[in-house]
Parts: C-alpha cells; sequence; structure tokens
C-alpha cells in the first residue's frame, strides 16, 4: 500500500469495503497486457488487462512520481469478462 497516493489508498479501502471486505480475484492471473495511454499533466496513463480461467479484468491505472517515488494515484476497473468456458469455475 505504499505505492498507492492518500487519495487512492482511501478508494481500495471503499472498494474492498462495499465488496464484504474482500475482493473477488481470480486464484492465478495466466497473463496479463500493459497498454500505455499517455500523459496526462503530471499523471502517466494505463490501461492492464489481467487474464485467468475466470475471465478478464482490464483495470485504469494513473501514476504520479512525487519526489522519488512513483505512486498509484487512481486507478478503477474499466470492464470484467467472465470465462465463457464451461468449467472456468472448476479449474484451479
Amino acid at each position: 500500500m505504499m505505492d498507492l497516493t492518500p487519495e487512492a489508498f482511501t478508494k481500495a479501502m471503499q472498494m474492498m469495503n462495499q465488496q464484504g471486505g474482500a475482493a473477488q480475484t481470480p486464484r492465478q492471473v495466466d497473463s496479463y497486457e500493459i497498454e500505455d495511454r499517455g500523459v496526462e499533466g503530471e499523471d502517466h496513463l494505463f490501461h492492464v488487462t489481467y487474464r485467468a480461467a475466470e475471465g478478464q479484468l482490464t483495470m485504469y491505472g494513473r501514476w504520479r512520481k512525487i519526489g522519488p517515488d512513483w505512486k498509484v494515484a487512481d486507478f478503477g476497473i474499466l470492464d470484467v469478462q467472465p470465462s465463457t468456458s464451461p468449467d472456468a469455475a472448476t479449474e484451479s
């Protein structure tokens, strides 16, 4: 959590509380893809897509250099696509 700005940390805690205290996470991420979305002011923008047996999740992230460190300034979910495989719920 040291890589989050105070605002991003607050957002993370709010998201966890909305999900009953535990985020739904895949058992194992099989692959991911990072897409550079450019620079806006002092923020560097990225989209990250995670793929797992349960489906895929695309998130956005804003990174900002604060002093000597890079920190996540904002993030959020852009898209969630459940797996179309009938075995996704039982795959490990």
